[in-house]
């Protein structure tokens, strides 16, 4: 699996989390862990802190694609072999 593949998936996964949580989907609240928070803080407080989560997930995995695509076209751009390949013919051409 590639980064770029998981971030994507990271992504999905937080935009899901966060509208269940807004939209009050029965689906999500009915899981034990959602039903556990529920009780420990009030279904408004639960929603505020389930959003939360899938804001920070949506934001690192938008963070961590950037970060990806970056790093592959400095990748590109720090590349010296073609300077070094015309420096090597230009030595030979001048022999």
């Amino acid at each position: 699996m590639t980064w770029s593949f998981l971030l994507f998936l990271a992504l999905a996964i937080g935009i899901l989390i966060l509208f269940a949580s807004q939209n009050d989907w029965d689906w999500y609240w009915n899981n034990y862990k959602q039903r556990r928070m529920v009780n420990l803080f009030g279904k408004k407080i639960a929603r505020i802190i389930s959003s939360f989560f899938g804001v920070v997930i949506v934001f690192f995995s938008i963070l961590g694609l950037t970060e990806t695509f970056n790093s592959k076209t400095e990748i590109r751009h720090n590349n010296t072999e073609p300077n070094q390949r015309m420096e090597y013919l230009e030595s030979q051409n001048n022999r």
